[in-house]
């Protein structure tokens, strides 16, 4: 009887903490040129808040990156960040912008919805086609407004995939993570090359395990490495 109060007593509890990190989720919409697009807040837990970080989710991408990007936006906020979960809209069509255009758009209405929030620091996190995308303009004034970049298996969406030489003129912290989901391993190679070419010595390349679906969140091997990473150029002290 004792054992059976006991397990009663800790499913109220995990329902009770479910419920909270589910009421933390605030969700909102960002205004993007002439696009409404969904965005997921979870606020700072930590007393004092160190910035912002944009999670950028494409829809149709594959791979482990869905799992970790999600898990990132629940658990970084442990450390101390809030994180705006975007997810992306890119429509394919000739009367509107480009998809780098819309992309471009859509990262600037998340760094300012944070802005208005009084976050100053804003890192951005992107995977696959969209973190290629992100480096292709690198002296637009959108991505001026961030204060770091990580990049999860960049990969062109074309084939062969191409190196991307332009990320040299970003002048910001940025982790090129490689997982086992990646493709174009001799542009990761060229993309270090040109790194310590340019004596870029904000730029971290790293390779490391990707999570599946069934990885423990908080123990997802991405969301370790950016945590990590984050402690290294961000401090309380």
């Amino acid at each position: 009887m004792r054992r059976h109060r006991m397990t009663l007593v800790a499913c109220l509890f995990a329902g009770f903490f479910a419920n909270h990190a589910h009421a933390q989720e605030q969700q909102h919409w960002l205004q993007a040129g002439q696009q409404r697009v969904s965005a997921s807040l979870h606020k700072s837990r930590k007393p004092v808040t160190l910035g912002g970080v944009v999670v950028l989710v494409a829809g149709g991408e594959s791979g482990g990156w869905p799992h970790s990007l999600h898990a990132l936006g629940h658990h970084l906020p442990d450390d101390g960040w809030t994180t705006l979960r975007v997810d992306l809209k890119i429509a394919a069509s000739s009367a509107g912008p480009p998809g780098n255009e819309q992309l471009l758009q859509q990262i600037a209405a998340a760094v300012e919805f944070l802005r208005k929030d009084g976050l100053q620091d804003v890192v951005l996190v992107a995977a696959g086609g969209v973190a290629f995308q992100t480096l292709q303009a690198p002296k637009d004034p959108r991505l001026a407004q961030l204060q770091g970049l990580v990049l999860l298996d960049i990969h062109a969406t074309e084939k062969p995939p191409q190196p991307v030489p332009e990320f040299t003129e970003l002048n910001m912290p940025i982790l090129d993570l490689l997982t086992r989901y990646g493709t174009g391993q001799d542009a990761a190679l060229q993309r270090k090359w040109l790194a310590q070419q340019n004596s870029m010595a904000n730029y971290q390349q790293v390779r490391g395990p990707a999570a599946g679906p069934n990885w423990n969140k908080r123990r997802d091997p991405v969301v370790q490495r950016v945590r990590g990473w984050l402690r290294r150029n961000w401090s309380q002290g």
